[in-house]
C-alpha cells in the first residue's frame, strides 16, 4: 500500500503530531508499506510544502498570484479578520502544493488535522482514499486565543470560519479517527460530524524503543532529599504550566521536600520564569529547556503533572505512565480518560490551583499511595498504549477507506 501521512502544521513540529507521524511511518514501513510524509517547512525567507526528503513546493512562487486572486474587492468577507485571511492564503497554497506534488499517486492519504484533511478533499481525484486522525480541535484551540493572540473586533467571523473548517475537515474523509470520547462527542454534537464517519482508537506507543531510551545516560541528577514534580511539554498557554507554578507557591508554605522540573520551550518561557521569581520559587523550580533525555528524567521523577486548559491525549502523559509515575491531570478535554482517579493518578478541576496543591501534598506525604499509583499506571499503560494494535486498526481503516472510495464498502 502506498500511504501519505499529511499535516498542515510545520514539520518537524514541536508538539506530539510529528513524533506520532514518524512512529506510524516507521511501523507501517516495517510491515512492507511505502510511506511518505507531507507538511509545511522552511523558514520565513523560503517557506515551502514538501514531501519530506523528496520534493518541495515553494510558496513564494504562488503567494503574489493568490493574494491578487483573494483580493479585498473580490472576497471582502475573508478580509474582515486577519487570521481568516492568513489561513485562507496558507490553505490555498497547501492545496496547490498537494496537487503539484502529485498526492493522487497514493492509495490512501492519512491527514493529521482538519485543515490538511479539508485541503486534500478539495484537490483529490480518482481512487485515492482519505482518512483523518484528529489530535484535538483546531476550532476550540483558536477560540481560546480570541482574548489574547487572536484578539479582534471580528472574532465572530473567525469563529464561524474555523467552525466550518472543523466540520468540513472531519466530515470529508471516508473515515475519521479520534482517540477518545471527548473529541468524538464534541465533533458529533458541536460540529455536526456524522457519527458513522468516526472511529475511536487510543494511541499506541513504541514501548520497546522507549525502554531503550530510558537506559541511556543522562547528566541530570535528582537532588538529595527531594522528590521531583515534573512537567514536560510546550510552554504555551494551553499547556498551563503557569497553573502548576501557581499551585507550587501554595505548596511551598506547607512542604519543602520537593523540586519541580519543567522541560520544554515555548512562547511563555519568559513569563513563566518571571512568575517563578515573583512567587519566590527560583530555588524550587528548574527550567531545563528542550531535552533529549526526557525518559531518563522521568525515571528520576516522583510525580508528573499535566495541568492543561485543553488537551486531547498528550504523549507526555503516556510517557510518564510508562515510566511508572502517578499522573495528576486537569479535567479538560480527553485527559480524564487517560487516568483512573485514585488508581493510576489524580484528576482535579481545571484551573483550581488549591485543589492541585492539595493533590501534590497528598502524594508527597504518602509514599505508599504514590508508589502504588505509579505501579498501577505502568501496568495499565503497558496494556492500553499498544502500538501493534493501533497499527492493525489503522490498516483496517485504510482498507475500508480504499474500498469505500472505490464504491465497494458499506457504511
Amino acid at each position: 500500500m502506498k500511504i501519505l501521512l499529511a499535516t498542515y502544521w510545520a514539520v518537524p513540529h514541536v508538539g506530539g503530531v510529528w513524533p506520532f507521524m514518524q512512529q506510524l511511518q516507521k511501523h507501517l514501513q516495517a510491515r512492507g508499506h511505502e510511506v511518505d510524509l507531507l507538511g509545511n517547512g522552511g523558514d520565513p525567507g523560503d517557506p515551502y510544502v514538501s514531501i519530506i526528503d523528496q520534493a518541495k513546493f515553494h510558496k513564494s512562487k504562488v503567494r503574489p498570484l493568490l493574494s491578487e486572486k483573494l483580493s479585498k474587492e473580490t472576497y471582502p468577507s475573508i478580509h474582515r479578520n486577519q487570521l481568516v485571511l492568513y489561513t485562507e492564503l496558507e490553505r490555498y497554497m497547501f492545496e496547490l502544493a498537494a496537487a503539484y506534488l502529485n498526492a493522487g499517486q497514493y492509495d490512501v492519504i492519512h491527514a493529521q488535522d482538519v485543515i490538511a484533511s479539508g485541503c486534500i478533499q478539495r484537490i483529490r481525484t480518482g481512487s485515492t482514499a482519505l482518512v483523518a486522525s484528529l489530535h484535538g480541535s483546531v476550532a476550540r484551540e483558536v477560540e481560546r486565543q480570541f482574548g489574547t493572540v487572536h484578539k479582534s473586533s471580528t472574532t465572530s467571523v473567525a469563529k464561524a470560519y474555523f467552525h466550518a473548517l472543523e466540520h468540513f475537515g472531519a466530515s470529508s474523509p471516508e473515515a475519521t479517527i479520534v482517540a477518545n470520547d471527548w473529541l468524538k462527542n464534541m465533533l458529533v454534537q458541536d460540529f455536526k460530524v456524522p457519527a458513522q464517519k468516526l472511529r475511536m482508537y487510543p494511541y499506541g506507543y513504541d514501548q520497546t524503543a522507549y525502554a531503550s531510551r530510558m537506559k541511556q545516560a543522562s547528566d541530570v541528577r535528582k537532588p538529595a532529599g527531594k522528590k521531583v514534580i515534573m512537567f514536560a511539554g510546550r510552554l504555551i498557554e494551553l499547556k498551563a504550566a503557569h497553573h502548576l507554578i501557581g499551585a507550587l507557591a501554595g505548596l511551598k508554605k506547607r512542604r519543602s521536600d520537593w523540586v519541580c522540573w519543567i522541560v520544554g520551550e515555548g512562547d511563555m518561557q519568559v513569563k513563566l520564569r518571571a512568575q517563578t521569581k515573583a512567587l519566590g520559587l527560583e530555588d524550587d523550580v528548574v527550567f531545563w529547556g528542550k531535552r533529549q533525555d526526557v525518559p531518563q528524567m522521568l525515571q528520576q521523577a516522583d510525580i508528573f503533572v499535566q495541568p492543561s486548559l485543553l488537551d486531547n491525549q498528550p504523549l507526555s502523559v503516556i510517557e510518564a505512565q510508562l515510566a511508572g509515575l502517578p499522573v495528576i491531570v486537569s479535567d479538560s478535554g480527553g485527559l480524564p480518560e487517560m487516568v483512573s482517579h485514585e488508581q493510576t493518578g489524580l484528576i482535579y478541576p481545571v484551573g483550581d490551583l488549591g485543589f492541585l496543591g492539595d493533590q501534590l501534598k497528598m502524594l508527597l506525604e504518602n509514599d505508599e499511595l504514590r508508589l502504588r499509583m505509579g505501579i498501577n499506571a505502568k501496568q495499565w499503560a503497558t496494556k492500553h498504549w499498544d502500538l501493534n494494535q493501533m497499527v492493525d486498526r489503522y490498516l483496517a481503516v485504510y482498507e475500508y477507506a480504499i474500498q469505500k472510495r472505490r464504491g465497494g464498502a458499506p457504511e
